[in-house]
């Protein structure tokens, strides 16, 4: 004797959950055009693959590789308060990058990870747009990344991202591995602006009430929303020769130093 089951709840689909996967390839066909501008002769594989092949850059002797990932932290809310979205994808790279050269490396290849509630192609579309010009600006490949939607584990409308990059440094030329030194030169390279470190705090003065707003604005010499569009890409060429040594550390008499007062009361700033 057989019975048959019957199905009294409908039918669930992807969609359903919360994960458009359309969308998904709708996004991959909008950046397509971005990626293949990033790919340098040593990358094997195209996108879309499991994996990224790639060989070892011929000029670079001695090769060792270099990995490292980072992310823009919480400047994504300023970019999503102002839905201009395409800096932060050159900061994420520059990010990874800052750190890769600061051995010697150069850089080779870029991965992304893109997560969010629910996916907006065109949002996600000017992020990786913004990916692939940081890529373009520091000579290394887009050679992949995740794009995931997390339905009911983010807020509306809101994302994250972390970038992973791979560099190739010759071994007998890598940078600060010895350390500093005695007689070594301490650099001061001056900042073009708010970058992407610490906006958690950025974010909190400058909120804060508008008595301090004014001496925030006078510090960067510019208007409120250009104070925030500063991204870390803007001058990815310009310090990409850059060569310092890390360990760096020094003894200093803060006394001798001379600090304008940029921002009376900064402790009741956060109070």
């Amino acid at each position: 004797m057989t019975s048959k089951l019957k199905h009294n709840n409908p039918l669930i689909n992807y969609k359903d959950a919360g994960v458009d996967v359309e969308a998904g390839y709708e996004l991959v066909e909008r950046i397509k055009p971005y990626v293949e501008k990033t790919k340098r002769p040593e990358i094997l594989s195209g996108l879309g693959s499991f994996s990224a092949l790639s060989r070892i850059p011929k000029h670079i002797e001695n090769p060792l590789l270099v990995t490292c990932t980072d992310g823009v932290g919480t400047k994504i809310e300023i970019a999503r308060n102002m839905n201009q979205f395409q800096t932060i994808g050159i900061d994420l790279v520059a990010m990874c990058v800052n750190d890769l050269i600061a051995c010697g490396a150069e850089p080779l290849l870029f991965l992304d990870y893109y997560v969010t509630d629910q996916l907006k192609v065109e949002t996600a579309g000017e992020v990786i747009k913004g990916i692939s010009e940081g890529c373009m600006l520091a000579n290394c490949s887009l050679v992949g990344g995740e794009t995931a939607e997390h339905p009911d584990s983010f807020p509306e409308d809101s994302f994250d991202l972390a970038g992973f990059a791979v560099g190739v440094v010759n071994e007998e030329k890598i940078i600060g591995s010895e350390g500093a030194n005695d007689g070594d030169k301490l650099i001061g390279i001056s900042s073009s602006g708010l970058h992407s470190n610490g906006f958690s705090l950025i974010r909190k003065i400058i909120t804060c009430r508008n008595s301090h707003r004014e001496h925030i604005e006078n510090l960067f010499n510019n208007e409120y929303h250009e104070l925030k569009m500063t991204f870390s890409g803007e001058e990815l060429k310009e310090i990409m020769p850059r060569k310092l040594a890390d360990a760096w550390g020094m003894n200093a008499d803060l006394m001798q130093f001379e600090f304008d007062e940029f921002l009376p009361s900064y402790e009741k700033v956060l109070t």
